[in-house]
């Protein structure tokens, strides 16, 4: 799917990126600008993998932040990609930071260097994807942040009564 990002003037005369005008795919790797959130959430233009898409709006989606920074001191919900899926002069490490889940606009996503076209050497931007194995150890660590594992209050006492009053008729 090739989609349709290019560059926009903005009040200062500066060119800047477009937003995306749909929802990405979970898996996907994009920026997203976090001007206006307030310390200490993120607050600068950083990459984020999408985690899912908004079930009721299609303007949302829920997106956890990638750093290249080692987590002081690491957690159970710290993902570490041993190769950042970003493009970066060198070979990188990037953490998730699967305890930071954010849900923002597609206004605030635009598409970093993706492929490009081996024939023409143009851009194709098609954002980069993360592994569907990565993607479920990524999933497995946001449970963990948000304490929906085995043996957390959620899971032993909710989640079973919540299962049965799902299942029963």
């Amino acid at each position: 799917m090739h989609l349709s990002c290019g560059v926009y003037s903005s009040p200062h005369g500066l060119l800047r990126p477009m937003s995306l005008w749909f929802q990405p795919k979970p898996r996907s790797v994009l920026y997203c600008d976090f001007a206006g959130f307030r310390v200490p959430e993120m607050t600068k233009n950083r990459p984020v993998i999408v985690l899912r898409a908004h079930k009721r709006n299609r303007r949302l989606v829920y997106v956890i932040p990638l750093s290249t920074t080692p987590p002081v001191p690491p957690q159970p919900y710290h993902f570490h990609v041993a190769r950042s899926p970003v493009t970066h002069a060198a070979p990188t490490q990037a953490w998730a930071k699967c305890d930071m889940v954010a849900v923002v606009s597609t206004e605030r996503l635009t598409v970093g260097r993706g492929r490009s076209d081996r024939q023409t050497g143009r851009a194709l931007r098609i954002p980069p994807m993360i592994t569907e194995e990565e993607f479920e150890r990524l999933r497995l660590c946001v449970a963990k942040a948000f304490g929906f594992g085995a043996g957390s209050y959620f899971y032993d006492a909710g989640m079973r009564e919540t299962e049965t009053a799902i299942d029963s008729p």
